[in-house]
């Protein structure tokens, strides 16, 4: 037998071998690119979760601000979660930028609606302009509105997350 034949005969043994090795790199490989989709898959759940919640603390933020701004009843700081809210929505989910947008302009707009009420109530003896429930209720109205749109489209992309 001659020496090349000996090694076609080895390469031949080592076919085997070889598309077995091929066979564990590619399953390694898309075991990395699963892995990496279902962790971006979270991380984006997780903060789609942090962006409602922030979201919905706005109705409470709400109450805070009339007793702090209308009512006179707090003097504790009042921070605006929007700056958080516009971070999370440009980072994560540029396609929620309308919607965080018209959240967070509902929001400024109330607190510039309570804090117009407070300078009058503290110019005026303590008490509230005559319009002032007219004018707090399509504010408020607004902003629950504008809530409710970037929830349903943030329950669309909570569906493709799963």
């Amino acid at each position: 037998m001659s020496i090349e034949s000996r090694i076609i005969e080895e390469l031949i043994n080592l076919i085997p071998v070889l598309a077995g090795a091929l066979i564990a790199l590619f399953g390694a490989g898309i075991k990395y690119l699963v892995d990496t989709r279902d962790r971006r898959k979270q991380i984006c759940r997780e903060k789609l979760e942090n962006l409602m919640a922030l979201v919905y603390q706005l109705k409470l933020w709400t109450s805070t601000v009339d007793d702090r701004y209308i009512f006179g009843r707090s003097r504790e700081n009042i921070s605006l979660p929007t700056d958080e809210i516009t971070v999370i929505g440009r980072l994560y989910f540029p396609n929620l930028d309308n919607e965080i947008s018209n959240v967070v302009y509902a929001a400024r707009k109330y607190q510039k609606m309570a804090m117009e009420a407070g300078e009058y109530r503290l110019a005026n003896e303590g008490k509230l302009p005559e319009n002032y429930m007219e004018n707090l209720s399509p504010q408020y109205g607004e902003l629950l509105n504008t809530i409710e749109t970037l929830t349903k489209e943030a329950q669309s992309i909570s569906k493709r997350l799963l």
